[in-house]
């Protein structure tokens, strides 16, 4: 299920970037033939974006863990993360949030054209929790989750937790789930 996340949020990271490039390479022919200072400036910036999006994406280091990866994955489309907490150590656990967090990063810039996400994680004795927002556009209705959420959900409720989605008055994801007791030897 990482790697379908991972896969959607590459493909849609991919178009943006040919969007952004097919923006700049417009804007560039437009100044060509209608040179206009105004324009000139938008048009530079929006070239300086997508080269910067490719010159992150080049710089890429393959062997870093899943958070980094995520985190240079959300740099490379342009989405800040505001991060606060850390992940769990428990594999089980920070698999499910890493799924969250990428889940929320896609839908945040598809559905909403966020542009940064604040994610907070918690852990006590007894469970851990993520709680994710972000700087969208809020959500017209209820949420009813499908596709991602969907599977998202049933993960967590496999896994012993609960997932809670909130539209009102903004987009907010928390999940919970419990840690696993470690065995007395």
């Amino acid at each position: 299920m990482l790697i379908l996340t991972k896969e959607k949020e590459v493909l849609a990271a991919k178009t943006k970037l040919h969007d952004q490039m097919g923006a700049g390479l417009t804007a560039v022919r437009q100044i060509l033939m209608r040179p206009n200072e105004a324009d000139t400036e938008n048009a530079l910036n929006l070239l300086r974006q997508a080269v910067s999006a490719v010159k992150n994406d080049n710089e890429y280091p393959p062997e870093r863990d899943e958070l980094s990866k995520f985190l240079q994955d959300a740099q490379t489309i342009g989405v800040e993360i505001d991060l606060s907490g850390t992940l769990p150590e428990q594999e089980t656990i920070s698999s499910v949030f890493l799924m969250a967090m990428r889940e929320c990063l896609s839908n945040g810039v598809r559905h909403a054209g966020a542009s940064r996400l604040w994610i907070e994680m918690e852990e006590d004795e007894h469970s851990a929790s993520i709680h994710i927002t972000n700087d969208g556009t809020p959500p017209e209705g209820e949420i009813v989750p499908k596709g991602g959420l969907h599977n998202l959900y049933r993960y967590v409720l496999d896994r012993g937790g609960r997932m809670e989605i909130r539209w009102k008055p903004s987009f907010e994801l928390t999940i919970t789930l419990p840690e696993a007791k470690e065995e007395k030897v």
